[in-house]
C-alpha cells in the first residue's frame, strides 16, 4: 500500500469516532464539523452590508446628476407649462408620426392608391430610368424571361410563350 493510505478501521467499536491520526502522515484527519453556521452568517451580513453600501453610493451619485442637470424655474416656457398641464393621454395624441420614405406627410388614402397605381403601370410598360447613363426599365414578366434564359440558368431553350400568346 502507498504510504498515505491507510486501512478502514474497525467500525464495530461502541462509542463516537475520535479525529483519527495517521502514523505515517501526522495532522491529517478528516473534519469534524459539516459546515460553520457562524462563518455562513457573518458572509451573509457582509455582503449584505456591501450591497447597502453599493445602494447608497449609487443614490448620492444619481442625485447629484439630478441637481445638476436640474431646470431653474424661470427657465421653463410657458408653453412648456401649459403642456405639462394637459393629460397625458393628450400629449401623446398630439406626437407627430414617422415620416415613412416615399410618402408624403399629406398623403391619405387615395394619394397612396395613386402612387400604387403609377407604380403598378410602370412595372408593366418600358421607359427610362436614367437616359443619361443609359439605364431603362422593362416590365417584370419580360425582365423574368430574359433571366431565365441567360446563360446562368440553363441552354437557353426555355422559350415559354409569354401570357396572352404575345411575343
Amino acid at each position: 500500500m502507498s504510504e498515505h493510505i491507510q486501512p478502514a478501521a474497525d467500525r464495530r467499536d461502541a462509542g463516537p469516532p475520535a479525529p483519527e491520526e495517521h502514523e505515517r502522515t501526522p495532522g491529517v484527519s478528516h473534519e469534524s464539523e459539516v459546515f460553520d453556521f457562524r462563518l455562513i452568517t457573518w458572509v451573509g451580513i457582509g455582503l449584505a452590508g456591501i450591497c447597502m453600501l453599493i445602494q447608497i453610493a449609487l443614490w448620492q451619485l444619481l442625485g447629484g446628476i439630478e441637481k445638476r442637470h436640474a431646470v431653474s424655474p424661470g427657465a421653463v416656457s410657458e408653453l412648456a407649462k401649459e403642456d405639462a398641464q394637459r393629460p397625458l393621454s393628450q400629449r401623446v395624441n398630439s406626437v407627430p408620426g414617422p415620416h415613412l420614405e416615399g410618402i408624403e406627410r399629406d398623403s391619405g388614402p387615395s394619394k397612396i392608391a395613386e402612387a400604387r397605381r403609377k407604380a403598378e403601370a410602370k412595372m408593366k410598360r418600358y421607359g427610362w430610368t436614367d437616359p443619361e447613363k443609359g439605364i431603362i426599365h422593362v416590365p417584370v414578366e419580360r425582365a423574368m424571361e430574359e433571366v431565365l434564359r441567360s446563360k446562368e440558368f440553363g441552354s437557353g431553350n426555355n422559350k415559354k410563350k409569354p401570357a396572352g400568346g404575345k411575343r
